[in-house]
C-alpha cells in the first residue's frame, strides 16, 4: 500500500493505473467499488499490521488518510495517473473511501 502511493507521488506515468491496481485502502485490494466497505477500510486503516499505524493513535492515522484521500487533492494529483477507461470508477471509489474516513474520524 505504502509502496504504490509511494510511485504514485513520484509520478508513475498519465493513464497507467487500472482499478484493479489501485492502492485501495483494504486488505486484499478491490476489483469495484463493492469491494471497498466500511467495515474493510476500518480494518485496514487501524491495523496494528500497518508500518504507519505502528506508535500511532488511531485517530492520527485516520486523519493522515484523509489528507492523502481528500477529493480536491486526490483529483488533481492522482487521478490523471489512472488509465481514462477506469477514471470515473476511481473517482466514485475514492469519493467512497474518503466519505468512509470521515465517518471514521467523526466516530460515525
Amino acid at each position: 500500500y505504502e509502496y504504490k502511493w509511494a510511485a504514485l507521488r513520484a509520478g508513475k506515468g498519465p493513464g497507467a493505473l487500472r482499478f484493479v491496481e489501485f492502492p485501495w485502502p483494504v486488505f486484499k485490494g478491490a476489483a469495484r467499488l463493492e469491494d471497498i466497505t466500511h467495515a474493510r477500510v476500518q480494518e485496514f486503516v487501524c491495523s496494528s499490521l500497518r508500518e504507519a499505524a505502528q506508535g500511532a493513535s488511531q485517530a492520527k492515522v485516520i486523519r493522515s488518510e484523509m489528507l492523502r484521500w481528500h477529493p480536491d487533492k486526490f483529483n488533481a494529483r492522482v487521478l490523471k495517473l489512472v488509465a481514462e477507461v477506469d477514471r470515473a470508477a476511481v473517482a466514485e471509489a475514492a469519493g467512497h473511501v474518503a466519505r468512509i474516513l470521515n465517518e471514521l474520524n467523526t466516530g460515525a
